[in-house]
């Protein structure tokens, strides 16, 4: 977009195009469609932190400054000061990177609340306890073996008899290794 015509600096689809494809190509963009939201939300799908350079407005959206910490957490920096405090906001930045809690506007996430916030984290994304949660991935982990590797993910019933009849000397089946 930087060496594109101002024609086509205007135009709205390539505009959006171009986003698709680098997030900060909109500083480029021509000055009508600086304010456009789904130009907007096609840069920071792409690049978080291309929220650095949306207008204000756009910086207090909750739907824009989403998806730019989802792609990016740190982006969480350029939302506007309610934003940084919004604990569902913030969550997202933070699962996505731990250093964006530096950029919440909340004292009680950023200071001593670590521990609810974490929490808080375990139930708005898993809905289940904790102990439940980790019930269940244990429980998941016991119940799903690994593939053994000699056979390549084949059960061992299946591979001890096609392994013991083509057996060679040297105790190893004939698999083409």
């Amino acid at each position: 977009l930087r060496y594109a015509s101002a024609e086509l600096k205007s135009d709205r689809e390539i505009v959006v195009e171009a986003a698709k494809q680098n997030g900060r190509a909109l500083q480029y963009a021509s000055a009508g469609l600086v304010g456009d939201w789904v130009i907007w939300m096609a840069a920071v799908q792409q690049k978080g932190d291309a929220l650095w350079q949306a207008p204000a407005e756009l910086k207090g959206d909750r739907e824009i400054v989403m998806e730019a910490v989802k792609q990016n957490g740190r982006a969480l920096e350029f939302a506007s000061a309610e934003l940084k405090g919004d604990r569902e906001i913030v969550i997202a930045a933070v699962a996505q990177d731990s250093f964006a809690l530096n950029y919440t506007s909340s004292p009680s996430l950023k200071t001593g609340g670590l521990k609810s916030y974490l929490e808080g984290v375990m139930s708005t994304t898993f809905n289940v306890s904790k102990h439940t949660f980790i019930a269940t991935i244990l429980f998941a982990a016991k119940a799903t073996p690994p593939p053994d590797e000699e056979s390549g993910g084949e059960d061992k019933a299946s591979s001890s008899s096609s392994s013991s009849s083509s057996s060679s000397s040297s105790g190893r089946s004939s698999s083409g290794r």
